[in-house]
């Protein structure tokens, strides 16, 4: 059961699209990539071994998008288009420190021929590595269509 007050066209707008099709095509898979790489790298390590969370992460990944146990509300989240420099003070109200903004694909979304090179397995690696190489570059995080904002509670 939803709230009365829970926004019916943003639930409307998400079931109309698959995600796990969004992230196996263009310049999505690289986010999809580097997100997975992401939160492999920031996540506690007994968390990532966890077999409870294996198994969530395992399907999550497989089917492309991430639900709740119980209900969809508990996991969703309104979003908001943000700017890097936004994302420091927001998460500092919500009683984070050590924050860190990462660009997810950086430029790499803007290759011509993104598809071409993406189905080349060398060429692959190395938009993921360049991706990684400047997550965190000021004068390159907002060159990303995604924003990954990393804080300790």
């Amino acid at each position: 059961m939803m709230p009365p007050d829970f926004p019916a066209d943003v639930l409307a707008f998400y079931d109309r699209y698959s995600e796990e099709d969004r992230l196996s095509s263009g310049a999505f898979q690289l986010e999809f990539e580097r997100t997975k790489q992401v939160l492999a790298r920031v996540l506690p390590r007994p968390l990532l071994r966890d077999p409870a969370f294996v198994e969530i992460r395992n399907r999550d990944l497989r089917e492309g998008q991430h639900r709740n146990q119980t209900s969809r509300l508990d996991y969703f989240t309104t979003a908001y288009f943000h700017r890097p420099e936004e994302l420091p003070e927001e998460l500092a109200d919500a009683g984070f420190s050590n924050i860190r903004v990462l660009g997810v694909e950086g430029p790499a979304g803007f290759l011509p021929d993104f598809e071409t090179r993406w189905a080349d397995p060398v060429t692959r690696a190395d938009i993921i590595e360049l991706a990684g190489l400047l997550e965190a570059e000021p004068s390159i995080v907002g060159m990303s269509a995604h924003l990954l904002a990393i804080g300790v509670s």
